[in-house]
């Protein structure tokens, strides 16, 4: 029975601490490769300013594509990386034409 709790314990430690946050990749995709320039980095200083880590940007070579890892806190954070990407490509400011989370 005590070797039983020490691994239980053990195993709820080691699930809190992966479970505290995930890595998402956003595939973003811009209308043209001047507003790819423009506002990809405006774009992550948003979602920076809005709470989110991103961890590396890459952008897609010969296509008009950006893909940001950016790292959510716990489970909730899909939906809410989603609501926030809605937010901003609905104000039209920033040149984004689609995306994507995954």
């Amino acid at each position: 029975p005590v070797m039983a709790t020490i691994a239980t314990a053990c195993a709820w430690v080691v699930i809190w601490f992966l479970g505290r946050s995930m890595h998402l990749r956003v595939e973003v995709e811009f209308e043209s490769t001047k507003l790819l320039k423009l506002n990809s980095d405006v774009l992550r200083d948003l979602l920076v300013e809005r709470g989110y880590q991103v961890v590396a940007t890459s952008k897609e070579r010969f296509k008009d594509r950006v893909n940001f890892i950016v790292t959510v806190p716990g489970p909730m954070g899909r939906s809410a990386i989603m609501r926030e990407m809605t937010t901003i490509s609905a104000a039209k400011l920033h040149g984004i034409s689609d995306w994507h989370v995954g």
